[in-house]
Order: C-alpha cells, then structure tokens, then sequence
C-alpha cells in the first residue's frame, strides 16, 4: 500500500505545473484533485493507495518550507504559491525520492495532470 502526503504531493504538482505550464501559482484544491486522481487511477488498476492529507502534518510542511512554498486566499480560493528562486531542478533534489513506476506513470499521466489546471 502507498501513502501520499503533502511532502509527496504538493513537490510532484509544482514540478509538473513548471514543467508543463511554467506556472508558480496553483490552487491548493486543484492539488488535492490531482492527487485523488492518481488514487483513482491506481485504484483502478489494483493498487492499493490512499491520499493521506492530514492537518497538523501538513502544516509542519508547510512550516519546515516556509521559504519554499506559500500561500494566500482570495474570494474563498486557497492558492499554493512556489517562492521565485525555486526551480523544478530544486523541488526534485530536495523531494526527490525512489518512487515506483506505477507512481511515477501516474503522477505523469497528461490526464492527471490536466486536473492542476482547471
């Protein structure tokens, strides 16, 4: 079984809306669609995996990357803003970890990734 936490997700979606979009600003929502997306997608394919986005843990890294990521609410819309200097060589170093092919051919499917940007 995997786990996907704010220190997996939040990096993986910032890499793929730099990458994809050369966009620094995402919607904290749109980030969580984009992670139930690859819960659903592995799901479906019999892997067992859950989107694990707990409040005192998110905050702590959120906290701990205080100089990395940070946010701001505008009309009821949380938004998730990367700082100017970090790259998406920067985020893979840092959060970069062995992840399995099926996680990585998910977090890349075009269509999971479509979701960051609605």
């Amino acid at each position: 079984m995997y786990i996907i936490n704010a220190k997996l997700l939040i990096p993986i979606a910032f890499i793929h809306s730099l990458e994809e979009r050369q966009k620094s600003k995402l919607l904290f929502s749109n980030i969580i669609k984009y992670g139930n997306s690859v819960v659903k997608q592995l799901n479906s394919e019999g892997i067992g995996i859950v989107l694990f986005l707990y409040r005192n843990a998110t905050n702590a890294f959120f906290e701990e990357y205080k100089d990395w990521f940070y946010g701001y609410t505008i009309e009821d819309k949380n938004f998730l803003i990367l700082s100017d200097n970090i790259t998406s060589n920067m985020l893979r170093n840092e959060f970069g970890c062995l992840l399995s092919l099926d996680l990585i051919t998910a977090f890349s499917n075009t269509e999971n990734i479509k979701v960051l940007f609605e």
